[in-house]
This record gives structure tokens, C-alpha cells and sequence, in this order.
């Protein structure tokens, strides 16, 4: 969370973004009939929709945010660093579930779809732990640590670098996860 209402807010509209894909998705799953063909393909396409949008987060947060921060740090990131890997391991294991889950015969897909949501269950945890770490202790690091004109900089960096595909899918998940009516 942002400790100054006036400053920039590195993590926060992303990670509400995040959290808001995961919990729609995690919904999805618990919902569908694996064994429906229909079914078991929108939610791999929906998953890989989520997993982009993490993967494109931690490729940023890694090339723009935490590189800058290390230089200001008289210490490593090493569990926040050590998450972002683990986080991509899972990635790869999603995926090849969603893979599973596509090519598995209709009377498979559904103990192939609740291996699936539980894995994706368990990412979800390790993903919420993990922004509200950032959120917690790295956010206010970079406020002490930096000028609002350093933290604006490195989001105009980590904007400027977006891919179409990258603002069409945030963009998607920025309007999920905002206040309606505010």
C-alpha cells in the first residue's frame, strides 16, 4: 500500500489488476465442467489470458523496478527475487496442465481440470503473499528511496515497453478491477 496518498504508487493499480484476474479466473474454474469441451477450452484461454498478464508483471518488475532498487539497497531482494522464480516455474506448470486438461479424453478432464484449479489455487496464495509483500515492505522502500520524479520515470519506462498485446490485455484487467460508480 501506498504510505503517501500524494506519491506514486508503484504496485498498487497493477497488483488490484492481478488480484482481480486471479479471483474472476479462480471463480471460472471452480464453476466449470471440466468435462464440457466448451467449457475446459475457455478456461485454458482465460488462463494463459492470466498467466500473460503475471508473466509480462514479473518481466517488468525485473527489468525496470528492482535492478533500479538494488542500487539504492546495501542488500539483496532475495525473497522477493527467489518468488519471481518460482512464480515462473509455476507458470510453465499451469500451462502444461491447461495442455493436459485440452488433450485429455472427455472422462479424464475433470480429475485433469480439479488437479488444474487446485494447483492454480495454491499460485493464487503464493501470488497474494507475494504482492503484499511487495506492497508491504518494497513500496515503501522505493518512496523512502526515491523521488516521486525517479518512481514516475520508471513507470513511464515500464509503459513505454508494452507490447500492443500487453496494454490490450492490462488494459482489460484495469477495467475489471476498478470501483464502479467511483
Amino acid at each position: 500500500m501506498n504510505a503517501s496518498k500524494n506519491r506514486p504508487d508503484t504496485f498498487g493499480p497493477i497488483h488490484k489488476a492481478i488480484r482481480c484476474a486471479l479471483a474472476d479466473l479462480m471463480i471460472a474454474m471452480g464453476r466449470a465442467s471440466f468435462a464440457d469441451d466448451v467449457q475446459a477450452k475457455r478456461v485454458v484461454a482465460d488462463l494463459e489470458e492470466v498467466l500473460l498478464l503475471c508473466e509480462s508483471h514479473i518481466a517488468h518488475e525485473d527489468r525496470f523496478v528492482f535492478p533500479r532498487l538494488r542500487t539504492r539497497l546495501s542488500g539483496p531482494l532475495e525473497s522477493i527475487e527467489s518468488a519471481h522464480v518460482a512464480h515462473t516455474r509455476t507458470i510453465a506448470e499451469l500451462r502444461s496442465l491447461g495442455g493436459a486438461l485440452l488433450e485429455a479424453p472427455p472422462a479424464k478432464r475433470p480429475l485433469v481440470g480439479q488437479t488444474l484449479y487446485i494447483h492454480f489455487s495454491v499460485f493464487i496464495g503464493e501470488e497474494l503473499l507475494h504482492m503484499a509483500e511487495e506492497e508491504r515492505f518494497v513500496a515503501p522502500l522505493i518512496e523512502k528511496l526515491f523521488t516521486d520524479e525517479e518512481i514516475q520515470e520508471v513507470q513511464a519506462r515500464i509503459q513505454a515497453s508494452l507490447s500492443p498485446d500487453e496494454v490490450n490485455r492490462a488494459a482489460k484487467f484495469f477495467m475489471r478491477s476498478m470501483v464502479e460508480g467511483g
